[in-house]
């Protein structure tokens, strides 16, 4: 498909503007075609490639699964480093392009003709890939693309899951057990410090776990207006109420119950439990804790929702220290009016039968975050602190149990920001950066740290300062590397390994100018195949691949501010 002539943005004509915005707008749709043909070419040739491995792997006779992935994984590494990508997401990349040809070959044509753009092809290999029978598959697949070429790709897969699902052979049961197995949790950078935590669940679980931290913050939220309205009364000197609703809680737990459509709602709690809301097929509510604070909601299809357990721990993360006792919402004067607070984006779908209502904000309290902010707060609290109902960690193997256990990050902080003279961030693994202020409470917390004397000019590592040598060792490759060395990867130091660059059973030295961090993965690869690495002096290393391409990593950047000679300008 030859390239369309692109009009210049910039050039004045005689033409109108509508004129010139037409002729853009067909350039658009001209090079969008030619785009979708490029993606269909890229699934044929990484698909070919793939072919060649499995043949591979096929003539192995390894019986180790991990020795026979080495062939695929080998060339996802070679297709990583020559196109400046991760060798996880190449390989992804070679999979979904393999099954496109062998499964869905009239996307791929439809793509290659410009009939369909490449997210619509993912729209149609993500809702089409369940159906294993391969004449059904083909019928889905010819009616989707109908629809495809005319509607969006958010549009089609829509569709697209709902056309499978009314063809699928298994019933929901069974894939809803094999989909179960997929639950997990992952974290992603954002900008400014901040991170989004994701977790994998069954839709009630999760659903459920939403519902309870919005009723947990309402009930702080409620919680905080008692006590400032209990305040105002007591400087004024006189009577006032303390509010109204139909929930009980003690001294030590939290209330939070649901409503159905007739508004009512039965929350009891003892005197060390935190209760959830559940809701049934009719719409009614009713909660319970037993003696160990144990919750658990169900859903309307009769599924389990889920158990959260907070034996004596109080939920109201930054209320006040001591602050666990909180009233949650009921049929009282509270329930109606309008938040002083921002909802979230997602507050137009419902989590559940029951909807939170809006709570105004008593003018004397000075929390001002909003409903969602102490949500967030609330499920950083439980998930850091509170320990699982069923642990089953609890004896001489693990003392405490699975409650005693704490998170670990690695944080670099640069040494004028410890002392508070200056406000560049630290970071995270070497990858995730952080405000001066959490990395300074961290590092007061923290029961130990290490000192790195780095070059004020290239930012290299010199020394570490610490004890025994091979502790030492470690310090310093942890603070020299950051994160796996391997080209394209970023897997923290906390999930890395320490490779021997020359293989220490054919003579290689335990030196730091032979030592380096690899990911588990990447380890595994370079041991496994016919990877080799060798360090520079000045710490870089030189991946030579099985093909005989070399990748040459350089230290991991640092951004550092160099003395400057010249008088300030002020």
């Amino acid at each position: 498909m030859p390239p369309s002539s692109v009009p210049d943005p910039g050039s004045h004509s005689a033409a109108s503007e509508d004129d010139r915005l037409g002729g853009l707008v067909s350039a658009i749709r001209d090079e969008t075609a030619r785009a979708a043909h490029v993606h269909a070419s890229l699934i044929r040739l990484r698909s070919a490639a793939l072919e060649i491995a499995l043949d591979q792997v096929a003539r192995s006779r390894s019986r180790a699964s991990r020795e026979r992935e080495m062939p695929v994984r080998s060339l996802a590494l070679e297709i990583a480093v020559a196109t400046r990508a991760h060798d996880l997401t190449v390989q992804k990349e070679l999979s979904d392009a393999h099954t496109m040809t062998q499964k869905f070959v009239a996307t791929v044509d439809a793509l290659a003709q410009g009939r369909i753009g490449a997210r619509h092809a993912a729209a149609i290999l993500e809702t089409g890939i369940v159906l294993d029978d391969d004449a059904t598959r083909a019928a889905w697949e010819q009616v989707v693309l109908t629809h495809a070429e005319r509607e969006s790709p958010g549009r089609v897969r829509a569709f697209g899951r709902e056309l499978a699902e009314s063809v699928h052979p298994v019933g929901m049961t069974q894939r809803h057990a094999r989909a179960a197995a997929s639950r997990g949790v992952s974290v992603r950078d954002l900008a400014d410090g901040m991170a989004e935590l994701s977790v994998i669940l069954p839709a009630t679980v999760a659903y459920g776990i939403r519902d309870r931290l919005r009723r947990q913050a309402a009930a702080i939220r409620a919680s905080m207006n008692d006590d400032a309205a209990g305040a105002s009364v007591a400087a004024d000197g006189s009577p006032g109420e303390s509010g109204t609703g139909a929930d009980s809680t003690s001294a030590r737990g939290t209330a939070a119950g649901s409503t159905d459509a007739g508004g009512t709602a039965a929350d009891s709690t003892d005197a060390r439990g935190t209760a959830a809301g559940s809701t049934d097929a009719g719409g009614t509510a009713a909660d319970s804790t037993d003696a160990r604070g144990t919750a658990a909601g169900s859903g309307d299809s009769g599924g389990a929702a889920g158990a959260d357990a907070a034996e004596g721990s109080s939920a109201a993360a930054g209320a006040s220290a001591g602050t666990a006792a909180a009233r949650a919402t009921g049929a009282g004067p509270r329930a109606t009016g309008t938040s002083a607070s921002a909802a979230s984006a997602d507050e137009a779908h419902s989590a559940g039968p029951a909807q939170i209502a809006p709570i105004d904000v008593h003018a004397d309290v000075t929390d001002t975050r909003t409903l969602a902010q102490i949500g967030a707060d609330v499920c950083a609290d439980l998930l850091l602190t509170a320990a699982p109902a069923i642990d089953p960690t609890t004896d001489e193997t693990c003392p405490g149990g699975l409650g005693a256990i704490r998170g670990h990050v690695q944080i670099t902080v640069p040494v004028l920001t410890l002392l508070g003279r200056g406000d560049v961030g630290a970071s995270i693994d070497g990858r995730t950066p952080i405000d001066p202020e959490t990395a300074r409470q961290m590092t007061a917390h923290a029961p130990g740290w290490d000192r790195v004397l780095c070059d004020p000019v290239t930012g290299t590592v010199l020394d570490v300062d610490r004890y025994s040598p091979t502790a030492a060792q470690r310090r310093f490759l942890a603070a020299r590397d950051r994160h796996c060395r391997a080209p394209g990867c970023r897997a923290p130091i906390t999930r890395c390994q320490i490779d021997h660059n020359h293989e220490a059973q054919n003579g290689g030295r335990t030196r730091l100018c032979n030592l380096c961090h690899l990911c588990v993965r990447h380890h595994t690869l370079k041991t496994e195949s016919e990877w080799t690495v060798h360090q520079d002096p000045d710490g870089t290393l030189r991946f030579q691949s099985p093909l005989g391409y070399e990748h040459r990593e350089k230290l991991p950047a640092r951004v550092l501010f160099v003395p400057d000679a010249d008088p300030p300008p002020f």
